[in-house]
C-alpha cells in the first residue's frame, strides 16, 4: 500500500499492491517534486545580525529550516542564534551549517568538511556597519544526495538506488504496457516530463557541486584548514595579545620583585631544619665526627676515654678526667710548653728554672728566713780558705790556710 517519506512526507508506492494503481501525475510526480523544492527553497533565513559592543562580538540569528547531509536530515524547527567573537572592520565571516545541527565560520570562504555555508557576514570600517550575503543556494547540502535519496525512495523500499533515468525508464514502461489503466499520461508525454525530471535534477546537483567551495572562490582542501588551525595552536607569539590582567596572571617585573623579596629573607621562611641539610644545631646536638676549623689540620675530636682532643698536623692534647679522682691533661708530644712564667696553682705561685734565684723571694735563698747579704748576720759565721795566714775576722770565723 502507499507510504510517506519520514523526512519530506513523499508519496511512494507499492509495486506488490499497488502495481495497476493509475499512475497519477500529479501526486506522484509532480507533488513530491514540489515537496522537494520547497523544503530547500526557504530554510534558515537571516532574521538579524547586529553588533554587541559590550561583548564584542556580531549576534546572527537564523529562521529555522532543515538540511540533509547523506545519511543525516538537520532539522531546526526554532530559531537558532550563533556569535562571531572579536570581529575585525573590514571583514567577510563565512557562517556554515554543519551536519550536527551546529554553525562554524570562517574568513577564507574556503570548504569546510561536514558543512554547508549559509550567509556572508561582511563588516564596514567599523564593525557596527554590517552587511550580508545569501549563500543559502547551495545548502540543501549535499543537496545533490538529498535529490538522489529521495528518487531512490520514489524506486521503493528494499530495492537498489535508481537513478533518474532509471526510474523514468520504469514508468515508460508501465505505460507502454498493456495498459488496464484509464486517464493515464501518454507514453511520450511521460517520458518528456521524465526527461526534464532527470534534467532538473542534473542541473541542480552540478550547481551545487560547483558552489560548494563558495562564489568566486577555489576550493580549500580540509588538509588546508588544518594546516592553517595547527599553525595557529602552535604560535607562541600571544597572537590574541593576552595580558598579563586579563588571565590573572603576574607582570614580568612583579614576579621579579617577589623573587627578589623572597630571595633576601633571613628567617627561614620554608623552615628548614639543620637535620635537613645536614647541619649542628646551635641549640645543642650531637656530632659524629670531628669538627674541623678551615681545614683537617686543625679539629676538635673525643679524645682517649672521653676525653676533649684539640689537634692540629703537630699533635694533639686530650683534657678530661680519666677517673674521679683528678682532671689529666695528656699530650702525645714530649713535653709541655708555656709561653708564660707566671703559673699557679690554687694561688699558690709554681716555681721553675725562669723564675727562681736571686731576688726571686724564694726561700730557698735564705737561711733561716735571713739572706746572707743582709745586715743582720748575727749567729752567721765566716768561713776562709787561703794559701796566707790568718788574719782579722770575728770570733768564730774559720780560716784554712793550705799550700798551693
Amino acid at each position: 500500500m502507499a507510504s510517506n517519506t519520514p523526512f519530506l512526507g513523499l508519496l511512494k508506492k507499492d509495486p506488490a499492491t499497488d502495481g495497476n494503481d493509475t499512475f497519477n501525475i500529479k501526486t506522484m510526480l509532480n507533488d513530491n517534486w514540489d515537496k522537494i523544492d520547497a523544503d530547500a527553497a526557504k530554510p534558515f533565513y537571516l532574521k538579524s545580525a547586529t553588533y554587541d559592543s559590550a561583548n564584542d562580538k556580531i549576534d546572527i540569528t537564523f529562521g529555522p529550516g532543515r538540511a540533509a547531509f547523506l545519511e543525516t536530515l538537520v532539522v531546526k524547527d526554532q530559531d537558532s542564534t550563533y556569535s562571531i567573537y572579536a570581529p575585525a572592520a573590514n571583514t567577510s565571516y563565512y557562517v556554515y551549517l554543519k551536519s550536527d545541527g551546529t554553525f562554524t565560520h570562517n574568513t577564507t570562504g574556503g570548504e569546510v568538511t561536514g558543512a554547508v555555508p549559509v550567509w556572508k557576514i561582511t563588516t564596514g570600517a567599523t564593525v557596527d556597519q554590517i552587511t550580508t550575503e545569501d549563500l543559502r543556494g547551495q545548502l540543501p547540502g549535499a543537496g545533490a544526495r538529498k535529490v538522489q535519496d529521495n528518487l531512490d525512495d520514489l524506486a521503493g523500499a528494499g530495492r537498489t538506488t535508481e537513478t533518474v533515468k532509471g526510474n523514468a525508464d520504469a514508468i515508460q514502461s508501465h505505460i507502454d504496457a498493456a495498459a488496464p489503466h484509464s486517464g493515464h499520461e501518454t507514453p511520450s508525454g511521460a517520458q518528456a516530463k521524465a526527461d526534464a525530471a532527470e534534467g532538473n535534477a542534473k542541473g541542480y546537483a552540478d550547481s551545487l557541486f560547483d558552489d560548494l567551495a563558495g562564489v568566486g572562490r577555489t576550493t580549500e582542501t580540509v588538509k588546508g584548514n588544518a594546516d592553517n588551525l595547527a599553525a595557529h595552536i602552535g604560535n607562541t607569539n600571544n597572537p590574541h595579545n593576552v595580558n598579563p590582567s586579563q588571565i590573572g596572571a603576574e607582570t614580568p617585573d612583579g614576579a621579579q620583585a617577589k623573587v627578589d623579596a623572597h630571595a633576601t629573607r633571613t628567617d627561614n621562611p620554608h623552615n628548614v631544619t639543620p637535620a635537613q641539610i645536614g647541619a649542628v644545631n646551635k641549640a645543642g646536638d650531637t656530632m659524629t665526627g670531628s669538627l674541623q676549623f678551615n681545614d683537617a689540620n686543625t679539629k676538635i675530636l673525643e679524645g682517649t676515654n672521653n676525653a676533649v682532643r684539640a689537634q692540629t698536623n703537630s699533635g694533639y692534647i686530650d683534657i678530661g678526667p680519666q677517673n674521679t679522682n683528678y682532671c689529666h691533661i695528656y699530650t702525645d708530644r714530649p713535653a709541655f710548653y708555656f709561653n708564660k712564667t707566671g703559673l699557679y696553682a690554687s694561688g699558690n705561685k709554681i716555681w721553675h728554672a725562669g723564675n727562681d734565684g736571686s731576688g726571686s723571694g724564694l726561700d730557698a735563698d735564705k737561711v733561716d728566713g735571713v739572706h746572707v747579704t743582709g745586715s743582720s748576720t748575727a749567729g752567721l759565721r765566716k768561713i776562709t780558705l787561703s794559701t796566707a795566714n790568718p788574719s782579722g775576722g770575728a770570733d768564730g770565723d774559720i780560716w784554712i790556710k793550705y799550700t798551693g
